[in-house]
């Protein structure tokens, strides 16, 4: 799933909303962070790695009020959503390889069989 940059609250709840099932990776960034603008080359790398993925990048001065929601402090942050909008993981810092094992971590885990019952 291709990458969006989400520019208003509207547009991130409604995109959520309209999520019924898969992971979400949003990046909280800003035009002057310099951080957020060398990790997009990873960010498009990441997308491309998962196809099922959706991931979205916002900017926390144009959607203040999903970054206070997020509770995002610095920047970039990247935050792994269920459907709805429940938070998964949450990472802090221009880190690739943090978010890919994010990642890796969060769909294994979605696809593992249900364990069986300990007997007693």
């Amino acid at each position: 799933m291709a990458h969006s940059k989400v520019n208003t609250d509207e547009k991130f709840e409604a995109f959520m909303a309209s999520r019924k099932a898969g992971l979400t990776v949003v990046e909280f960034g800003a035009v002057w962070c310099s951080a957020c603008k060398s990790f997009a080359k990873h960010f498009k790398t990441l997308e491309q790695a998962y196809p099922p993925v959706a991931f979205l990048k916002l900017d926390v001065d144009r959607c203040s009020v999903t970054a206070d929601k997020y509770q995002v402090e610095k920047m970039p942050t990247f935050v792994l959503l269920a459907e709805g909008g429940k938070v998964l993981k949450r990472l802090e810092g221009a880190d690739p390889e943090a978010v890919r094992a994010a990642i890796d971590s969060l769909l294994l885990s979605s696809t593992a069989p249900p364990r069986a019952p300990k007997s007693a």
